[in-house]
C-alpha cells in the first residue's frame, strides 16, 4: 500500500524482484501532477501485479498473507487490515518517530533549525503512526539551506534504503525487534496550515525555505483578502534552474 512516489515504485520493484508472492498492490488515484515514474498502479501493471485501492481490501481483504506493507500510504490503515498478516502490518514513516507523527514533519524540521532528520519502521496500530518501533535511521540535513522539497528528496533515498534492510530482515525469517513508541508529537492539518501563514516576528528566509514545495502553495501572505505564496530569491533561483533543467528556457 502506498502513495504514488518514485521511491515507493523504487520499493515495490525491489521487493517484486525478491522471492516472495506479491498478492495485491493498493494506490489512490494520482493527482494531476504525478509523474508516470512515480506512479505505483503503472509499476505494479508493468510487474504484472494485481492493482487495487485501500477501500477494496478492507472490505475484501485477503487470505494467507504474511505481512502488510505501507510505504507512504496516505490513509488510516483499519481492521480488518491490520490482523490480516500473520506477522502484521508495517509502514515506513518519512520522519523520526514519535517525534513526528502526522503531517508538516519537513516543514517543523526546518523552522526548527533541526540538524538531523530521520526514517521510521513501525508496526501499525489503531491510532496514527503511534504502533512499536522497528527501527528509526537518522541522518544528517542543512539546516541553513534545506527546503521542505530537497528534504523530502533526501529523506525519499533513506526511506527505500529502510524498506529495502526491513523487509529483507523479514524474507531472511528474522524476527523483528519492537519497542513502544512512548509519548510523542502530531501535528494535525489545521495546525500545518496556521504555521503556513507569515506573522509578525517570523524567520522570514526560513519560513519560506519550509514551506517551498511547488506545486504546493508555500508560506503565505494574506492581500486584499486572498492567501499568497512568497519567494525570495534563492527559491526562485532554484526553480529557474529546474525550468532549465527540464528544457523550459526561451
Amino acid at each position: 500500500m502506498g502513495k504514488h512516489k518514485r521511491s515507493t515504485v523504487r520499493a515495490l520493484s525491489w521487493l517484486a524482484a525478491q522471492d516472495c508472492e506479491i498478492v495485491a498492490v493498493a494506490s489512490q488515484p494520482p493527482d494531476a501532477e504525478a509523474h508516470d515514474s512515480q506512479r505505483v498502479d503503472l509499476a505494479a501493471e508493468r510487474l504484472g501485479l494485481t492493482v487495487t485501492d485501500d477501500a477494496t481490501l478492507h472490505a475484501e481483504p485477503p487470505t494467507g498473507v504474511d505481512v502488510v506493507l505501507s510505504f507512504l500510504h496516505p490513509r488510516l490503515i483499519r481492521e480488518p487490515l491490520l490482523s490480516v498478516g500473520r506477522l502484521g502490518c508495517l509502514n515506513f514513516h518519512p520522519a523520526p518517530l514519535p517525534d513526528f507523527r502526522g503531517v508538516g514533519g519537513y516543514n517543523l524540521a526546518i523552522l526548527e533549525a533541526l540538524e538531523e532528520w530521520g526514517v521510521s519502521c513501525h508496526f501499525v496500530d489503531a491510532s496514527l503512526d503511534t504502533g512499536d518501533l522497528v527501527e528509526v535511521e537518522r541522518f544528517p540535513i542543512d539546516r541553513e539551506g534545506a527546503t521542505a522539497l530537497s528534504l523530502d528528496i533526501d529523506t525519499q533515498e533513506w526511506l527505500a534504503g529502510l524498506f529495502e534492510r526491513v523487509v529483507g530482515r523479514l524474507l531472511s525469517g528474522e524476527e523483528l525487534p519492537r519497542s513502544p513508541q512512548g509519548e510523542g508529537r502530531y501535528v494535525s492539518q489545521e495546525e500545518f496550515e496556521r504555521l503556513r501563514v507569515i506573522r509578525a516576528g517570523d524567520d522570514l528566509e526560513r519560513k519560506l525555505r519550509a514551506f517551498w514545495y511547488p506545486p504546493h502553495p508555500g508560506a503565505l501572505v494574506e492581500v486584499d483578502g486572498r492567501l499568497l505564496t512568497v519567494v525570495d530569491g534563492q527559491v526562485l533561483a532554484d526553480a529557474a534552474a529546474a525550468y532549465r533543467d527540464a528544457g523550459r528556457i526561451p
